[in-house]
């Protein structure tokens, strides 16, 4: 499988269309995300206030009453946002595994054409999306129970309470979900008749979503640190700087989409003349189309 972590690499270097779907759900997050902070802000305030006999509005006394009242309307707000957000990047990974069609067949890859193909299959990214999230659900679930519930053992509660075993667990528990949704995902990457993920695509699959996931982390870390250390002057350019390291960040699943892509393109029955033969290995042919499509790449590489 080296061969196909070489030519991600490649169409993830020479086609820079590929970045565009899951960069624009990214991008989509982050305002998402900058509204959620500014609607719970806006609710605080409004709950904190009562009018008074006086004339105005005075800061209510019972703060507690009102940080109660936000969070009722916070968290189901919040479920609906986190879902939606799955959905995103959901549509984003297959609308990328269009554009690497695309580009396989030899033809100039176009957004909107990726784009309306994913909308026929609507149902299947909400199924898709459902049981990520049902599944990421269970597995915080079960870290919050390790780390407060009395029936665990007290020095199990206090390594989870270590940041070292968050991250141990939160890759473990990334590894899991992506054995589990990986036959789902290829499926939905796959198109209707297409035989099954086997067991080699399977944990190759695995491993790039844990590896990936992995990189996210180090470089959010990274970025979040250098951005604690720089002076702005404005809170725009806090935001600009924000939006700059989403897009850092996000990089490392452009290349999970790319590489599944690839994976579901083998054996697929869009064109059985273009099946990818994974018993041997073989991406000789892989590495051909590549070459095809240069002639038309107009980025920098």
């Amino acid at each position: 499988m080296k061969k196909l972590l070489t030519n991600t690499l490649d169409l993830f270097r020479r086609n820079l269309i590929l970045w565009v779907p899951c960069q624009i759900a990214g991008i989509i997050l982050f305002l998402l995300r900058r509204l959620q902070r500014a609607g719970i802000h806006w609710l605080l305030e409004y709950f904190s206030m009562q009018h008074s006999v006086l004339g105005g509005n005075v800061l209510s006394p019972d703060l507690t009453q009102a940080q109660h009242r936000t969070m009722l309307i916070v968290y189901p707000l919040g479920t609906v946002k986190d879902f939606l957000e799955i959905c995103l990047f959901v549509a984003a990974l297959a609308a990328t595994k269009n554009l690497v069609q695309m580009i396989l067949e030899g033809q100039r890859p176009d957004i909107s054409s990726a784009l309306r193909e994913v909308v026929p299959r609507w149902r299947e990214v909400l199924l898709f999306s459902f049981k990520y999230m049902a599944i990421l659900a269970l597995s915080v679930g079960l870290l919050i129970f390790v780390s407060t519930s009395p029936l665990t053992p007290e020095r199990l509660r206090m390594h989870a309470m270590w940041k070292e075993f968050a991250l141990i667990f939160t890759l473990v528990a990334e590894a899991c979900l992506a054995w589990l949704l990986m036959p789902a995902a290829i499926r939905l990457l796959r198109q209707p008749g297409d035989p099954p993920i086997g067991v080699h695509e399977r944990t190759w699959g695995v491993f790039l979503a844990v590896a990936t996931s992995a990189a996210s982390s180090v470089l959010d870390n990274l970025l979040g640190k250098a951005e604690t250390s720089v002076f702005l002057d404005s809170p725009w350019q806090a935001q600009a700087l924000g939006l700059v390291n989403t897009i850092i960040v996000n990089s490392t699943q452009v290349y999970l989409f790319i590489a599944l892509a690839l994976i579901a393109i083998q054996h697929s029955a869009f064109d059985p003349s273009l099946a990818l033969d994974t018993q041997s290995s073989s991406w000789s042919r892989l590495s051909s189309w590549i070459g095809r499509t240069r002639k038309w790449n107009g980025g920098p590489f």
